[in-house]
């Protein structure tokens, strides 16, 4: 009775305030909005919300920020660059800013160039790094050499170079085995440059291919060697020496100087940390041993990479000097006799001297399960030694050693090294600063095909995304170019991307000051509340360039089809056609999602989506039943002219793989059931797996040595299990969960049956299809769509209905010798896309054209 009168009351107060509250406010109180704007607000990391904050100051025309390895040091090529541009009297009034990350470095390069007044130095962690996200919203140049921290989204006015760090020797990009998801960063990172510096072809091919930056990237590469080598042939000894003294590393001038400087270990960033003990230790052992041997004659020096040194402790270096990562790594080269590396692409620049490279590599069998290289043993410019006692062999006899390798080294050195002469710096800087044309300046990137972006959503393992998985394994790479954006959970399924496709795995961490955020939740909850409404354009324009650069799409294809943020980011494609996917009877899939509890898809409204779908050139159901269903529902006068149908591909050749497995998830424990039924879906409201349930209990009572099947997982299994166990049919039920490979079983059984409430398509019928099994199918509002002519037998939802149809499959009366043309079936699919995309293109021609 309490509730009641509560639930009463509340109801009261409800349109009491409804009338005295504008429509807006009514809505936030209702929704929670303050506290829920608030609570994504102050969740954000707070460097984010300092660069926020600053995004809204003017832009400072003549200042330049740099940053290597996020705040190492004054290294690598930026500051080659600022270098150049320091001693060059035309930039004068430039106003240079470094990012440092060391406290104690950060000291010494303020004393170092106290004479500068125009040289800044700002600390990459003070106040959560306020002062570097200052400058990455204000500072007119940006010069980085890795990625971009996750909160930067280029503003119209900045210019953003990134230098790259190397002539790579370990693969990169999407080459790499966990590329689709560990190049996430880096790729919308080079997407918001306006110039990439690249120090030869081979490099170049890298950028264009490996990280798939060719019919995408609209910015320029700049192919005109390596900033960083100017240091190398420039450099006076005595600095460097001097350098080194000061942060600890005494050269003796009486000794020549072998430098081992090794790579990271691992497939990805975070395994440094897993690996890092194993690596001092190593260090050690081949410390001890050159020491040992070569004292007399050598100073052996270590010089780690920065991510490595980063993980050395206090002990670790007072134990050994290692060279700090602040110093100058090409700096370092110009006082170093021999080079030991092993991965690292420093070899490539030492080559500029002559002197000669042993290749220290213990683990390369390892290292190319992890990462992988692109370059074999036999190819390198110098003798290679797989434990400690060949290297002191190798620098043993040195002379004799390193005569083998003269020609290699020499014809690596004319590709590699043919534009380092000293001045790269002074072109780079007139191609970026002066508009200067007379360089290898590289930006053919565009090609004549469309280009498409997808949202895949979470990719989770549902028939949204096997259904798009078969779409982009069909799809005509000559004619478009294609990429997919989608969260990082399920990385199984992202791995199974077709290998043409680039995927844009999001970065986490976009954006929103406290008055947008409120403003965007009000809008992701019940959509824009009048036509036209711009309340949060500026917050998702910039999530677009934060997430996709400056790049112009052709077609947008939000395929998840169900929330609204990521159609509303999509919004933001300004050129671009839009279409939207309708995978379900929304209206009633988001009464459920509604009710249930444990579902990860976003409660949205009804209202929300239409006043997106307002937006959109197509909305676009998967089947001819479903369109009119959901025009019928959701078109609300808007959007009525705009429905359109494409019907969801399949992988049959997954069947078929499936089938051909000799291995499958789970012992098939019922070999010699009499009738064995399967059925497959989430365990959700719609499926009416309970029914099921029920129907096959009374026809166990008739034939007791029957199994049932149901694959898949939901947030109904615990309920379900309960059923199972009251009705006592425990023995003959499976509740498999999600399998990987669910053919084989399915195959083993007699009688496929989908007993479901509503549904977008059905894929599983026809996936059933193609194993050619008996089909029990419910008269759902599209069941009609994937009906074939005598090839299934259509029944009621209720347990009495389901049974009857049990019941008929045991008397023969279930048709199985239908006509099902798989391959026929996938080209019209991908006959309807096309003819889709070509409609929304003509379209939009005709609306342009019309303005």
């Amino acid at each position: 009775m309490k509730a009641e009168v509560n639930m009463l009351i509340a109801q009261w107060a409800g349109k009491i305030f409804k009338k005295i509250l504008p429509r807006r406010l009514f809505f936030a109180i209702r929704n929670s909005l303050p506290i829920m704007s608030l609570s994504i607000y102050l969740d954000q990391r707070k460097e984010g919300r300092h660069y926020l904050k600053y995004r809204s100051h003017p832009i400072a025309q003549s200042c330049i920020l740099y940053n290597s390895y996020v705040g190492a040091g004054m290294i690598c090529n930026p500051y080659g660059i600022f270098r150049e541009l320091l001693n060059q009297k035309s930039f004068a009034g430039y106003t240079h800013i470094w990012v440092i990350s060391e406290k104690q470095e950060l000291g010494r390069l303020r004393q170092e160039y106290r004479q500068y007044p125009n040289v800044r130095f700002i600390s990459r962690h003070k106040n959560k790094g306020k002062g570097y996200a200052k400058y990455m919203a204000t500072a007119k140049y940006i010069v980085e050499n890795t990625s971009f921290p996750f909160y930067f989204s280029k503003r119209e006015g900045q210019v953003a170079i990134n230098t790259w760090h190397s002539i790579t020797v370990k693969t990169l990009g999407f080459d790499m085995p966990n590329g689709k998801v560990g190049t996430r960063n880096m790729l919308r990172s080079f997407l918001q440059c306006d110039y990439i510096v690249s120090p030869n072809a081979f490099m170049t091919d890298i950028f264009r291919n490996s990280f798939k930056l060719q019919g995408l990237y609209e910015g320029t590469i700049i192919e005109e060697g390596h900033p960083r080598n100017d240091l190398l042939l420039k450099s006076d000894p005595a600095h460097v020496r001097k350098k080194l003294a000061d942060r600890g590393i005494r050269i003796d001038g009486s000794k020549k100087v072998i430098l081992y400087a090794p790579t990271w270990r691992g497939g990805s960033i975070s395994d440094v940390a897993s690996n890092f003990r194993e690596c001092v230790q190593s260090y050690k052992e081949l410390h001890k041993a050159l020491s040992k041997k070569f004292s007399s004659e050598y100073q052996i020096i270590i010089k780690p990479h920065h991510l490595v040194y980063k993980q050395l402790t206090r002990q670790d270096k007072s134990e050994m000097q290692y060279v700090p990562q602040s110093i100058d790594t090409n700096e370092l080269l110009s006082i170093v006799d021999v080079l030991i590396s092993d991965y690292s692409s420093i070899y490539f620049d030492f080559m500029l001297t002559n002197r000669p490279i042993v290749f220290y590599i213990p683990d390369l069998e390892q290292y190319k399960k992890e990462r992988d290289v692109y370059f074999k043993p036999e190819e390198l410019p110098g003798p290679v030694a797989v434990n400690v006692d060949e290297i002191c062999n190798i620098i043993d006899n040195l002379e004799q050693e390193i005569v083998s390798y003269k020609e290699t080294y020499t014809a690596i050195k004319n590709w590699a090294c043919r534009l380092d002469d000293g001045n790269a710096n002074k072109r780079i800087i007139d191609a970026i600063f002066n508009n200067g044309h007379k360089y290898n300046l590289i930006s053919d990137f565009a090609t004549l095909k469309k280009k498409l972006l997808f949202n895949a959503g979470k990719m989770a393992n549902n028939g949204v995304t096997e259904s798009l998985l078969s779409l982009l394994n069909k799809i005509d790479y000559s004619k478009y170019d294609v990429s997919v954006c989608c969260t990082a959970e399920n990385r199984a399924n992202i791995d199974r991307l077709n290998k043409n496709v680039r995927p844009f795995v999001r970065v986490a961490g976009y954006g929103v000051t406290l008055g947008d955020s409120f403003k965007m939740q009000g809008s992701l909850k019940a959509g824009f509340i009048k036509p036209g409404d711009t309340s949060v354009a500026t917050t998702f324009e910039t999530e677009f360039i934060r997430s996709f650069g400056n790049v112009n799409f052709d077609y947008t294809i939000d395929y998840s089809g169900y929330g609204v943020f990521y159609p509303m980011l999509f919004e933001c494609a300004r050129t671009a056609r839009r279409l939207i996917w309708q995978h379900n009877d929304l209206m009633q899939d988001l009464s459920n999602v509604q009710k249930a509890k444990g579902v990860s898809r976003p409660a949205v409204s009804p209202d929300a989506l239409v006043s997106v779908y307002s937006r959109y050139d197509k909305i676009v159901s998967v089947s001819p039943a479903l369109m009119e269903i959901n025009r019928k529902n959701l078109s609300r006068g808007v959007a009525e002219g705009k429905y359109a149908y494409v019907s969801n591909m399949i992988d049959f050749s997954r069947i078929q793989r499936g089938l051909d497995d000799d291995t499958y998830d789970m012992a098939f424990a019922h070999k010699e059931a009499k009738y064995k039924f399967v059925t497959m879906g989430r365990l959700s409201v719609e499926k009416n797996h309970a029914n099921l349930i029920r129907a096959f209990a009374r026809f166990v009572g008739q034939y007791p040595d029957s199994a049932l099947y149901i694959i898949g997982h939901g947030y109904l299994r615990g309920d379900l299990e309960k059923l199972i166990n009251a009705l006592g049919i425990a023995e003959n039920v499976a509740l498999t969960g999600q399998m990987q490979n669910p053919f084989k079983l399915m195959s083993k059984c007699d009688c496929f049956i989908f007993p479901s409430i509503y549904e977008g398509q059905g894929l599983v019928v026809l996936e059933a299809r193609y194993l050619r099994m008996p089909i029990i199918i419910s008269n759902y509002s599209v069941a009609k769509d994937v009906c074939v002519p005598d090839g299934q037998l259509v029944i009621g939802m209720d347990a009495e209905d389901i049974y009857q149809g049990m019941l008929a499959f045991a008397n023969g009366d279930v048709p199985k010798d239908y006509v099902f043309d798989h391959n026929a079936y996938n080209e019209e699919c991908y006959k309807q896309f096309e003819t889709l995309l070509e409609e929304a293109g003509n379209d939009r021609f005709t609306q342009t054209t019309t303005n």
